[in-house]
């Protein structure tokens, strides 16, 4: 019986904007290269990726089946991914069976169901 469901998405992270402080003075010195540049990130996954996780938690509700993500644009999830076979996301892996790829909701559940009977 399979009691662990292992998801792999990719966290996209994108630039919500860009400025540069103002120079830093501490009344005597005021100079340009005091001044900071900041960036500001959006973290966000892909609309296939929470997809899968959607379904992923609807199966899952009442089966007593514990289901661990792992987001491979960072480094301990493309090592997991890699030592997995992992390609492309979303995949989840179920005992030895390997669903990847974007899916509809059917055929989701119906590869997840024939993961757990066999």
């Amino acid at each position: 019986m399979v009691n662990k469901i292992e998801a792999y998405v990719r966290r996209k992270r994108t630039i919500v904007r860009q400025y540069t402080t103002p120079p830093v003075s501490d009344g005597v010195i005021n100079h340009y290269c005091l001044s900071k540049q900041v960036t500001e990130y959006e973290n966000s996954l892909p609309e296939a990726d929470l997809h899968m996780l959607e379904v992923l938690g609807e199966f899952c509700k009442g089966k007593n089946i514990k289901v661990e993500i792992y987001d491979v644009s960072t480094l301990k999830g493309r090592l997991k991914a890699s030592l997995r076979g992992i390609t492309k996301t979303p995949a989840a892996i179920i005992g030895q069976h390997r669903i990847e790829g974007e899916l509809t909701s059917e055929l989701l559940r119906s590869r997840f169901e024939h993961a757990l009977e066999t």
